[in-house]
C-alpha cells in the first residue's frame, strides 16, 4: 500500500478532502454528552463535521438529505471533483465549458448542457481536473452521455501528481463502448491530478463528450464503501478500506478498526462506563451491551432504560418506575411526604389501615391502625383496617369493640391464660385478673412466685414468695421439703421432731432409736394427708353445710386418734412422742392455707 503519511486519511471510496479538513481530535477519546457538542458537529470529542442539511445528532450525526456535494447515510461521503478548477485540449464550441464536468448535475443528455464536448479533428483529446491538492485516490466514477454512445470507446482515466496532457502517468481504467452508463474505476494512487485521455485511431474520430467526474473521499475518521463506519485511531486515520489503525485505539476503544467498546465501556461513542449501571444482580451479574449496555435481569428499584442509568421521573418510583407518588396514603399531618425514587417510603408513615413502606397496601387481615401496628381478633372475618372494628363478634377468650382485649377468665399477649390456673394469696377474697400480665394484686400463696404465680418453689426453697430455705429444716431423705408448708417429706434426723423437724428432742426421749423417729415420721405423715384434705375440702366449697362436714370430719377423727393413743410409752406401743402435743389439732379449716402454713411454721 502506497504511503498516507502526507495525507488527511486513508479511506473509503476516493480518500482524501477536498479541502484540508478541520483538525480531528485524537484526544483522550471520552467523547462528549448529547447536547454538548457545538451545531454542526458532531460524534467523539465533537471531532465530526455535520454534511448535512439539518437534523445532526451530537453523537450519531446526520440523517436525511445532505449538502450539495456529500452523500452516503452519514453524509460523511464528499466528491471533492465537484467546482474544482477544469481544463480540455478543444471545445466542439466554445461556450461549452470544460467545467460542466465537475458541477454537480446529474444530466446525462447533452441538450441538457451538462456534458462537455471535445473538437473532432485532432490526433488525440485530452480533459483534466485539478483537485488542488494531493490526495490518495482509491475510486473515481465517470458519468456517461446516455444519448449517444459512440464516443466511449478508447476513453482512458490517469492520475497523476504532476499536470500532464498525455496518456503517461497511472492508469485507472479505461472505457469501452459496452462499458455502464456510471462506470467506477480503481486507482489506488498518490495523485492530485486526473486526466481523461482519447486516442481511437481506428475510427479516426477523437472527440469526447462525457457529463460528470465524480472524485469521492470519505470524512475524516470514517471508511467503508459508503463512509458510514467510523475508526477510532489513537494516532492517525485508519485504512481506507479496511479500517484498521496501525497505532492502537483511542482509550475506550478496541479492536482492529477501533470501532468496538472495550469489556467496560459502552454507548455509540463508549462514553457509559458499564459500573455506572444499576442492573439487578440478584440472578448473577448482567453483561454489558457493547451497544446499549442493555441489564439482563432488568433495574434495580428507582432506575429505568435499558442500561438501567435513568433515575424514575419525579412522580414514579419502585421497580420498573411504574408506581406512581400520588398513589400513596403517606401520613401529611407534619408536612408533604417526600418520594424516594427506589422505596416510595413515606417519611412520617402512613394514615391509618395502610402498610409501610410506601402506603399502597391496605394492612393485613387481623391487623389494623397506624402502620397497621394494633391487632384485632374477629370471630366472622378480617376487622375494618382502619378503626379495628368487629362486625362478626370476638374469637374465644377475647372482647371488646375491636376484640383486642382478653375476657374476665383470661390474660396474655394471646388470652390463652386462664386465671383459675393461678395460686394467688385469696386471704382477701377473689383476686383480680390483670388482663395482659394475669398478676396477682395481692401477691402468691406461699409455695409460688412469678407475677401471675404459676411457678413452684424449687427443691431448696419453700413458704411465701420462696424465701425460705429447706436446708434449715432436719428432713430425712434426699427431697428435703413440701414447696408451700415447708414439712419434711421423709420425716425428721434422730433428734428432731415436728412437722417441719426443726424442734430438738429432749431428755430421755432424745435417745431412742431410730425406729421411734420413723414412727414419729408415719404418724406425721398421716396428720399431714388430713391437714390437705381439709384444705382442698375447703377450696372445692365455701357453702357453710360442707364447712360444718369436715369440722365433723375433722373431730371424729381427731377423736379416735385420742382414744387409741396410749398416755405413755412402753415397749409394746408402736407411737412415739406420745405426750407430745399435736400442731394439727389447732388448724382452723376455714382459714386460708397461707394462715395454716403461718401457725405451722411459725413464720
Amino acid at each position: 500500500m502506497a504511503n498516507t503519511k502526507r495525507y488527511s486519511i486513508v479511506c473509503c471510496l476516493l480518500v482524501g478532502p477536498s479541502r484540508p479538513p478541520p483538525p480531528v481530535s485524537f484526544d483522550d477519546g471520552r467523547g462528549s454528552a448529547v447536547g454538548a457538542c457545538t451545531p454542526g458537529t458532531y460524534g467523539l470529542g465533537c471531532s465530526y463535521i455535520c454534511h448535512c442539511s439539518s437534523n445532526c445528532n451530537d453523537v450519531t450525526g446526520c440523517f436525511g438529505s445532505c449538502q450539495r456535494g456529500w452523500s452516503g447515510p452519514k453524509c460523511n461521503k464528499e466528491n471533492i471533483a465537484l467546482g474544482k478548477l477544469t481544463s480540455q485540449s478543444s471545445y466542439w464550441r466554445t461556450s461549452i465549458q470544460s467545467s460542466r464536468a465537475v458541477d454537480g448535475s446529474p444530466k446525462t443528455r447533452f441538450t441538457e448542457h451538462s456534458c462537455i464536448h471535445t473538437a473532432p479533428g485532432h490526433p488525440f483529446t485530452w480533459w483534466k481536473v485539478d483537485l488542488g491538492s494531493e490526495f490518495y485516490i482509491h475510486k473515481l466514477a465517470i458519468h456517461l452521455r446516455t444519448d449517444y454512445k459512440g464516443r466511449r470507446k478508447g476513453v482512458t482515466v490517469y492520475s497523476s501528481v504532476a499536470e500532464i496532457q498525455t496518456n503517461t502517468g497511472h492508469l485507472c481504467g479505461s472505457i469501452k463502448s459496452t462499458s455502464p452508463d456510471v462506470t467506477w474505476m480503481t486507482c489506488d494512487d498518490i495523485a492530485r491530478y486526473i486526466t481523461l485521455y482519447r486516442d481511437d485511431s481506428s475510427t479516426g474520430d477523437t472527440a469526447m463528450s462525457f457529463c460528470e467526474v465524480q472524485v469521492f473521499v470519505c470524512n475524516a475518521g470514517t471508511f467503508g464503501d459508503d463512509c458510514s463506519q467510523f475508526c477510532h485511531c489513537g494516532d492517525g486515520p485508519c485504512n481506507y478500506v479496511t479500517g484498521e489503525c496501525s497505532g492502537g485505539c483511542k482509550p475506550n476503544w478496541t479492536g482492529q478498526t477501533c470501532s468496538e467498546c472495550d469489556s467496560e465501556h459502552y454507548g455509540p461513542l463508549c462514553e457509559n462506563p458499564c459500573s455506572s449501571r444499576h442492573c439487578d444482580d440478584s440472578r448473577g451479574k448482567s453483561s454489558c451491551n457493547k451497544t446499549t449496555g442493555r441489564c439482563d435481569n432488568g433495574c434495580t428499584a428507582g432506575w429505568k432504560e435499558p442500561d438501567c442509568i435513568k433515575e424514575c421521573d419525579s412522580d414514579r418510583y419502585g421497580p420498573l418506575c411504574e408506581n406512581l407518588c400520588s398513589s400513596r396514603h403517606c401520613d401529611e399531618s407534619r408536612g408533604t411526604s417526600s418520594c424516594t425514587k427506589q422505596t416510595g417510603r413515606c417519611d412520617n408513615g402512613c394514615t391509618a389501615g395502610w402498610k409501610k413502606p410506601d402506603c399502597t397496601k391496605e394492612c393485613d387481615a387481623g391487623t389494623f391502625g397506624d402502620d397497621c401496628t394494633l391487632f384485632c381478633h374477629c370471630r366472622d372475618g378480617p376487622c375494618n383496617y382502619v378503626t379495628g372494628e368487629c362486625s362478626g363478634g370476638c374469637q374465644q377468650n377475647w372482647t371488646g369493640q375491636i376484640c383486642n382485649e382478653c375476657d374476665s377468665d383470661h390474660y396474655g399477649p394471646l388470652c390463652d391464660k386462664s386465671c383459675c390456673g393461678r395460686h394467688c394469696d385469696e386471704s382477701d377474697g377473689k383476686p383480680s385478673c390483670d388482663r395482659q400480665t394475669g398478676r396477682c394484686d395481692r401477691g402468691c400463696s406461699a409455695g409460688w412466685i412469678e407475677q401471675d404465680c404459676t411457678k413452684s418453689c424449687d427443691s431448696n426453697h419453700y413458704g411465701v414468695n420462696c424465701k425460705s430455705l429447706c436446708e434449715d429444716r432436719h428432713c430425712n431423705g434426699e427431697q428435703l421439703c413440701h414447696h408451700e408448708l415447708g414439712y419434711c417429706n421423709g420425716g425428721c434426723l434422730t433428734g428432731w421432731t415436728g412437722l417441719t423437724c426443726v424442734e430438738a428432742v429432749t431428755g430421755p426421749e432424745g435417745n431412742r432409736d431410730s425406729i421411734a423417729t420413723i414412727s414419729l415420721a408415719v404418724v406425721a405423715a398421716i396428720l399431714l394427708v388430713l391437714l390437705i384434705a381439709s384444705v382442698l375440702w375447703h377450696f372445692r366449697s365455701r357453702n357453710s353445710q360442707r364447712n360444718n362436714v369436715a369440722r365433723q370430719f375433722i373431730s371424729s377423727t381427731s377423736d379416735d386418734r385420742t382414744e387409741a393413743e396410749p398416755s405413755g410409752l412402753d415397749s409394746g406401743s408402736s407411737y412415739v412422742n406420745a405426750g407430745q402435743s399435736n400442731e394439727y389439732e389447732q388448724l382452723d379449716v376455714l382459714n386460708s392455707p397461707q394462715n395454716d402454713y403461718d401457725k405451722i411454721t411459725g413464720v
